[in-house]
């Protein structure tokens, strides 16, 4: 089977290759904005150059594929530069519903869509908007797919939790969101927390 994983190079992305590369006979290949940069996989992998919500770069790496597995993010996530097309709405949006077209488009059989927890709600906030266009992109496809849904995903090497463990480190004040209580965390009241 030939599974491609875009964002295969991003924290996320690579977890999701060294568990593919477990399993054998399968021939992956992973998208990257830079195909000669460094080979965490030794060469047991096949990279492409693919940019999100670039049907050209996106078919290249996508023909012959039998599953896509998508979870690429913009770099520096979760800062946006909207200036420089790297937004929630611009890759995570936008981006899929260009790859689930391609995929379809290609004869991809399945897609797997790395979305998040509370999407599906029509929230307000670009990052859910995002992920709720990229939804129904992929549904409206028609294509096999499988919608992941998991929290705040984090672990060495990640670029998110990691900026608050550093800030906890080394700021003497940490804004905290709500004062512990379930109720005042879902009113989003701020609550300061204090570190010596």
């Amino acid at each position: 089977m030939r599974i491609v994983v875009t964002g295969g190079t991003g924290f996320i992305g690579r977890e999701v290759v060294k568990r593919l590369l477990e399993i054998p006979g399968d021939e992956i290949v992973v998208t990257t904005r830079d195909p000669g940069g460094r080979d965490p996989w030794g060469g047991r992998v096949e990279r492409v150059q693919a940019f999100a919500g670039d049907p050209i770069s996106l078919g290249k790496a996508m023909t012959r594929a039998d599953v896509v597995v998508h979870a690429i993010q913009f770099p520096n996530h979760p800062v946006e530069d909207p200036k420089r097309g790297r937004s929630y709405l611009e890759v995570d949006g936008k981006g899929t519903e260009v790859a689930a077209a391609v995929a379809k488009k290609l004869g991809v059989r399945r897609f797997v869509y790395l979305s998040g927890a509370g999407a599906g709600q029509g929230r307000p906030q670009p990052w859910f908007q995002a992920k709720d266009r990229a939804e129904a992109a992929i549904r409206a496809s028609g294509l096999e797919h499988a919608l992941l849904r998991p929290s705040w995903i984090y672990g060495p090497g990640d670029r998110s939790m990691n900026r608050f463990v550093f800030f906890c480190r080394y700021l003497p004040v940490v804004p905290v969101i709500g004062n512990g209580n379930p109720d005042s965390a879902q009113k989003m009241k701020l609550g300061m927390t204090l570190r010596y």
